[in-house]
């Protein structure tokens, strides 16, 4: 158990204009509970990643995956958009997203106590990890220790994997291997899109969770003791890869 201490909590919403988030029904519902202060922010990237001509094709050959597999069936995701977000101007260098001095001044400006960043596209490097007074937060569906990158769900319906997991984390310099302050998992099922679909619900309850401590507390979850061993990053798979889940899903 935790001390419990009375406080208004300032939570940062972020994530990049018009992406698909997983849904966050549990944690919202946890803000919304204890009054909390939600300021919604909108990452504008004045860029796009460089992707090669070889990674296009292969984005598209997933995509075309998904839609064949979502038909008659709900998404998984939701699309992000609030009308009182602010937005923030942000650029892509390599893998990285750089935030400008006048974005960055305004997350400072709102003295956040955390913010929850639902999902976007590069990794967060220099001031904003460390803007808010807890930094940021975020779910990674996958097990940092073995998977990093995405698509979640997928790799483990190739690798035959008994169980899919999901970290919940506080953001640092490397990809999906910040200080994890939960983790949990759920059998793996025979798709990709019934393995997010379980994924997302139990890691938005173990997001509400840690929301509840950081709400109770004034304080973030004790961590789990930093290791030196990850996973690879996985990203968006080859037309060899489709190949092999295609032979290994199971409706």
């Amino acid at each position: 158990m935790f001390e419990t201490i009375k406080m208004t909590m300032r939570i940062g919403i972020l994530a990049e204009k018009d992406c698909l988030v997983f849904p966050w029904t549990n944690a919202h519902a946890v803000l919304t509970e204890a009054n909390c202060k939600m300021v919604w922010f909108r990452e504008i990237p004045t860029n796009r990643p460089r992707r090669g001509r070889k990674a296009i094709a292969n984005r598209v050959c997933f995509r075309l995956v998904c839609m064949v597999e979502a038909c008659g069936q709900p998404s998984p995701y939701q699309r992000y958009d609030s009308p009182e977000a602010v937005d923030l101007t942000c650029r892509f260098s390599g893998h990285f997203k750089d935030f400008d001095e006048d974005s960055l001044q305004l997350l400072g400006d709102q003295e956040l106590d955390v913010i929850v960043r639902l999902g976007g596209r590069g990794i967060y490097r220099g001031r904003v990890l460390d803007v808010a007074r807890l930094g940021i937060i975020s779910v990674h569906h996958g097990d940092d220790r073995a998977y990093r990158g995405g698509p979640p769900g997928f790799w483990e319906v190739v690798n035959r994997e008994r169980e899919c997991g999901y970290v919940v984390q506080q953001l640092g310099l490397v990809l999906d291997h910040g200080d994890i302050l939960a983790r949990g998992a759920v059998p793996t099922k025979g798709t990709m899109t019934a393995n997010q679909t379980a994924l997302f619900d139990a890691a938005d309850r173990e997001l509400a969770s840690v929301i509840e401590y950081i709400i109770a507390t004034g304080n973030l979850p004790p961590a789990e003791g930093k290791t030196s061993s990850f996973g690879p990053i996985y990203t968006i798979p080859t037309a060899s890869d489709l190949v092999r889940y295609l032979k290994c899903r199971q409706t």
